[in-house]
């Protein structure tokens, strides 16, 4: 079963427990799934994450660009394809989607640039579902644990320029999902989540033959 899912959204929209737990839930059912993420999946990819969201000083908007692209490359290479030829269900925590907003979309730039670069990286490997959190920039979990990173640092007005680029976004890709979760607790969420899933890919009920 070739599947791959992405799930997208500002940062403290709940996307990753939602994504890990769409894994145990498939892994539940008798699928093979992987949880993986964006940036910092693969060894290369952890070192452009700590450049991308723990470098001191001013990057250049090309460099950000390019580092992400450089990440999802290797990504894509090293850990979705190779799951995807072995039948792995692939469940993502950011994809392509993620710079068309965070780098497009947040600092007012031009999309189409990015989204060649990243069609390059990918080789046209996209997901075949993504799952759009809808949560505003002032509705989203903020962890008392968590320091702030680089690209979070840039503050509300930047994060809901990215939150509108999401839901453009998805009104002109079928294959988003836009899901309205501010606001629900986790069991609700994961409940919106398989919803949405099973409409678009019902062979992900039955266990695999």
């Amino acid at each position: 079963m070739t599947i791959y899912i992405a799930f997208e959204g500002i940062d403290g929209c709940g996307k990753t427990t939602q994504a890990k737990l769409l894994v145990q839930r498939l892994q539940k059912l008798g699928h093979a799934a992987l949880y993986t993420r964006e940036p910092g999946a693969t060894r290369l990819g952890m070192v452009l994450r700590q450049l991308l969201l723990n470098e001191e000083g001013r990057m250049a908007w090309e460099t950000e660009v390019l580092l992400m692209a450089a990440d999802r490359a290797q990504h894509i290479n090293e850990v979705v394809k190779p799951a995807l030829e072995q039948g792995t269900i692939v469940v993502s925590d950011r994809s392509i989607y993620s710079s068309l907003a965070y780098q497009g979309y947040g600092p007012g730039k031009e999309v189409t640039e990015i989204l060649n670069i990243n069609r390059f990286a990918v080789q046209g490997l996209l997901p075949h579902l993504t799952l759009v959190f809808a949560v505003p920039a002032g509705e989203r979990y903020l962890s008392p644990e968590k320091a702030a990173d680089r690209i979070e640092r840039r503050g509300e007005d930047y994060l809901d320029r990215v939150y509108r680029g999401y839901l453009s976004l998805a009104a002109t890709h079928p294959h988003m999902v836009i899901l309205p979760v501010a606001g629900l607790d986790v069991e609700a969420t994961a409940a919106l989540v398989w919803e949405a899933c099973l409409a678009r890919l019902p062979q992900l009920a039955a266990p695999p033959v």
